[in-house]
Protein backbone atom coordinates (compact mmCIF):
# COMPACT_ATOMS: atom_id res chain seq x y z
CA UNK A 1 0.00 0.00 0.00
CA UNK A 2 1.32 3.42 -0.96
CA UNK A 3 2.17 5.60 2.01
CA UNK A 4 0.15 8.86 2.20
CA UNK A 5 2.07 12.07 1.58
CA UNK A 6 0.85 13.65 4.83
CA UNK A 7 0.93 13.04 8.58
CA UNK A 8 -2.50 14.44 9.47
CA UNK A 9 -5.60 15.20 7.44
CA UNK A 10 -8.31 17.65 8.43
CA UNK A 11 -11.70 18.44 6.92
CA UNK A 12 -12.83 22.05 7.26
CA UNK A 13 -16.39 23.06 6.38
CA UNK A 14 -17.06 26.69 5.48
CA UNK A 15 -20.62 27.74 6.29
CA UNK A 16 -22.36 30.90 5.16
CA UNK A 17 -25.17 32.33 3.09
CA UNK A 18 -24.74 32.60 -0.66
CA UNK A 19 -22.68 35.46 -2.08
CA UNK A 20 -20.71 35.86 1.14
CA UNK A 21 -17.51 34.94 -0.72
CA UNK A 22 -16.88 31.37 0.41
CA UNK A 23 -15.64 30.26 -3.01
CA UNK A 24 -13.35 33.31 -3.14
CA UNK A 25 -11.90 32.42 0.26
CA UNK A 26 -11.24 28.81 -0.80
CA UNK A 27 -9.64 30.03 -4.01
CA UNK A 28 -7.50 32.63 -2.22
CA UNK A 29 -6.26 30.19 0.41
CA UNK A 30 -5.77 27.04 -1.69
CA UNK A 31 -4.88 28.50 -5.08
CA UNK A 32 -3.51 32.03 -4.50
CA UNK A 33 -1.49 31.94 -7.71
CA UNK A 34 -4.72 31.50 -9.69
CA UNK A 35 -6.83 34.07 -7.88
CA UNK A 36 -6.34 37.00 -10.28
CA UNK A 37 -6.68 34.73 -13.31
CA UNK A 38 -9.70 32.75 -12.17
CA UNK A 39 -11.54 35.33 -10.09
CA UNK A 40 -14.37 35.50 -12.62
CA UNK A 41 -14.87 31.73 -12.28
CA UNK A 42 -14.70 31.33 -8.53
CA UNK A 43 -17.88 29.25 -8.54
CA UNK A 44 -15.66 26.38 -9.69
CA UNK A 45 -13.75 26.43 -6.41
CA UNK A 46 -16.30 25.17 -3.90
CA UNK A 47 -13.82 22.49 -2.81
CA UNK A 48 -10.11 22.81 -2.21
CA UNK A 49 -7.12 20.79 -1.04
CA UNK A 50 -3.99 22.26 0.47
CA UNK A 51 -0.95 20.67 2.12
CA UNK A 52 0.83 22.74 4.72
CA UNK A 53 3.72 22.06 7.08
CA UNK A 54 3.45 22.80 10.81
CA UNK A 55 6.06 21.72 13.36
CA UNK A 56 7.69 19.37 10.83
CA UNK A 57 4.37 17.64 10.15
CA UNK A 58 2.60 17.63 6.81
CA UNK A 59 -1.09 18.43 7.17
CA UNK A 60 -3.53 17.81 4.34
CA UNK A 61 -6.53 20.13 4.44
CA UNK A 62 -9.83 19.48 2.70
CA UNK A 63 -11.97 22.60 2.42
CA UNK A 64 -15.70 22.20 1.73
CA UNK A 65 -18.22 24.87 0.81
CA UNK A 66 -21.63 24.45 2.49
CA UNK A 67 -24.40 22.69 0.53
CA UNK A 68 -26.20 25.01 -1.92
CA UNK A 69 -29.73 26.24 -1.36
CA UNK A 70 -32.34 23.86 -2.65
CA UNK A 71 -30.03 20.89 -2.03
CA UNK A 72 -31.97 17.78 -3.05
CA UNK A 73 -32.14 15.12 -0.34
CA UNK A 74 -33.15 11.59 -1.26
CA UNK A 75 -33.41 10.48 2.35
CA UNK A 76 -36.44 10.69 4.63
CA UNK A 77 -34.93 13.30 6.93
CA UNK A 78 -35.44 17.09 7.03
CA UNK A 79 -33.01 19.02 4.82
CA UNK A 80 -31.40 20.86 7.74
CA UNK A 81 -30.90 17.64 9.62
CA UNK A 82 -29.54 15.98 6.48
CA UNK A 83 -26.83 18.62 6.23
CA UNK A 84 -25.74 18.01 9.79
CA UNK A 85 -25.85 14.22 9.49
CA UNK A 86 -24.09 13.81 6.18
CA UNK A 87 -22.51 16.96 4.71
CA UNK A 88 -20.82 18.02 7.95
CA UNK A 89 -19.94 14.56 9.20
CA UNK A 90 -16.23 14.07 9.79
CA UNK A 91 -15.42 17.79 9.91
CA UNK A 92 -12.52 18.76 12.16
CA UNK A 93 -13.27 22.47 12.07
CA UNK A 94 -15.95 24.94 11.01
CA UNK A 95 -15.59 28.45 9.61
CA UNK A 96 -18.74 30.59 9.80
CA UNK A 97 -18.67 33.36 7.21
CA UNK A 98 -20.86 36.42 6.75
CA UNK A 99 -20.67 39.49 4.52
CA UNK A 100 -20.11 42.66 6.56
CA UNK A 101 -22.19 44.59 4.01
CA UNK A 102 -25.16 42.24 4.45
CA UNK A 103 -26.91 42.04 7.82
CA UNK A 104 -29.03 39.08 6.70
CA UNK A 105 -25.90 36.98 6.13
CA UNK A 106 -25.02 37.48 9.82
CA UNK A 107 -28.51 36.39 10.86
CA UNK A 108 -28.00 33.29 8.70
CA UNK A 109 -24.87 32.43 10.73
CA UNK A 110 -26.72 32.91 14.01
CA UNK A 111 -29.35 30.48 12.77
CA UNK A 112 -26.67 27.92 11.79
CA UNK A 113 -25.07 28.08 15.22
CA UNK A 114 -28.44 27.77 16.97
CA UNK A 115 -29.08 24.69 14.84
CA UNK A 116 -25.80 23.19 16.02
CA UNK A 117 -26.70 23.86 19.64
CA UNK A 118 -30.06 22.14 19.24
CA UNK A 119 -28.40 19.06 17.74
CA UNK A 120 -25.91 18.95 20.61
CA UNK A 121 -28.88 18.21 22.85
CA UNK A 122 -30.49 15.74 20.46
CA UNK A 123 -27.42 13.71 19.51
CA UNK A 124 -24.13 12.61 20.98
CA UNK A 125 -22.04 15.41 19.47
CA UNK A 126 -18.29 15.77 19.62
CA UNK A 127 -17.99 19.17 21.32
CA UNK A 128 -14.26 19.42 20.62
CA UNK A 129 -14.74 20.66 17.06
CA UNK A 130 -13.28 24.22 16.91
CA UNK A 131 -15.08 27.04 15.15
CA UNK A 132 -14.16 30.56 14.07
CA UNK A 133 -16.25 33.47 12.81
CA UNK A 134 -15.25 35.49 9.75
CA UNK A 135 -16.62 38.78 8.46
CA UNK A 136 -15.68 38.86 4.77
CA UNK A 137 -15.32 41.86 2.40
CA UNK A 138 -13.58 44.22 4.84
CA UNK A 139 -12.23 46.01 1.75
CA UNK A 140 -15.58 47.77 1.17
CA UNK A 141 -16.23 51.45 1.89
CA UNK A 142 -17.25 52.29 5.45
CA UNK A 143 -20.61 53.58 4.20
CA UNK A 144 -21.38 50.10 2.81
CA UNK A 145 -20.81 48.35 6.13
CA UNK A 146 -24.01 46.98 7.68
CA UNK A 147 -22.42 45.04 10.54
CA UNK A 148 -20.54 46.59 13.42
CA UNK A 149 -17.38 44.68 14.32
CA UNK A 150 -18.11 44.96 18.06
CA UNK A 151 -21.42 43.11 17.65
CA UNK A 152 -19.72 40.30 15.74
CA UNK A 153 -16.89 40.07 18.28
CA UNK A 154 -19.39 39.86 21.14
CA UNK A 155 -21.34 37.11 19.37
CA UNK A 156 -18.14 35.18 18.63
CA UNK A 157 -16.99 35.41 22.25
CA UNK A 158 -20.38 34.23 23.54
CA UNK A 159 -20.05 31.16 21.32
CA UNK A 160 -16.40 30.38 22.08
CA UNK A 161 -15.04 31.50 18.72
CA UNK A 162 -12.22 33.72 17.51
CA UNK A 163 -13.28 36.52 15.16
CA UNK A 164 -11.55 37.85 12.04
CA UNK A 165 -12.47 40.43 9.44
CA UNK A 166 -10.95 39.47 6.10
CA UNK A 167 -10.92 40.31 2.42
CA UNK A 168 -10.50 37.45 -0.03
CA UNK A 169 -10.23 39.97 -2.86
CA UNK A 170 -7.38 41.97 -1.29
CA UNK A 171 -5.87 39.04 0.64
CA UNK A 172 -6.36 40.54 4.11
CA UNK A 173 -6.22 38.21 7.14
CA UNK A 174 -7.15 35.09 5.12
CA UNK A 175 -4.06 33.10 6.10
CA UNK A 176 -4.23 34.41 9.67
CA UNK A 177 -7.81 33.15 10.09
CA UNK A 178 -6.97 29.69 8.77
CA UNK A 179 -3.79 29.55 10.88
CA UNK A 180 -5.83 30.25 14.01
CA UNK A 181 -8.28 27.43 13.30
CA UNK A 182 -5.57 24.97 12.23
CA UNK A 183 -3.56 25.60 15.42
CA UNK A 184 -6.67 24.80 17.46
CA UNK A 185 -7.24 21.61 15.46
CA UNK A 186 -3.63 20.48 15.90
CA UNK A 187 -3.81 21.06 19.66
CA UNK A 188 -7.04 19.07 20.03
CA UNK A 189 -5.71 16.32 17.75
CA UNK A 190 -2.68 15.93 20.04
CA UNK A 191 -4.86 15.74 23.16
CA UNK A 192 -7.92 13.73 22.04
CA UNK A 193 -7.52 10.36 20.31
CA UNK A 194 -11.17 10.46 19.17
CA UNK A 195 -10.80 13.81 17.43
CA UNK A 196 -9.62 12.20 14.18
CA UNK A 197 -13.21 10.95 13.67
CA UNK A 198 -14.37 14.54 13.42
CA UNK A 199 -17.88 15.91 13.74
CA UNK A 200 -20.34 13.07 14.39
CA UNK A 201 -23.94 13.26 15.50
CA UNK A 202 -24.70 9.61 16.02
CA UNK A 203 -24.92 7.73 19.30
CA UNK A 204 -24.92 4.56 17.22
CA UNK A 205 -24.68 3.72 13.54
CA UNK A 206 -27.88 4.26 11.61
CA UNK A 207 -28.80 3.49 8.05
CA UNK A 208 -30.61 5.77 5.64
CA UNK A 209 -31.55 4.78 2.11
CA UNK A 210 -28.66 2.96 0.47
CA UNK A 211 -26.15 3.80 3.24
Amino acid sequence: MERPNYDIKFKIVLLGDHKTGISSIILRYCFPEKFLVDNNNIYLNEYGIKIIKVNNKKIKLYLWDNPPKGYVCFFQVPKREYNFRFEYKGAHGFIFIYDISNKESFEFIKEKINDMKSYEKKYSLNNNIPKILIGNKCDIEIAQRCMDASEAKKFAKENGMEYFEISAINDINVNEAFECLINQMIKINDEDENYSKGFNLYKAKKKFGCF
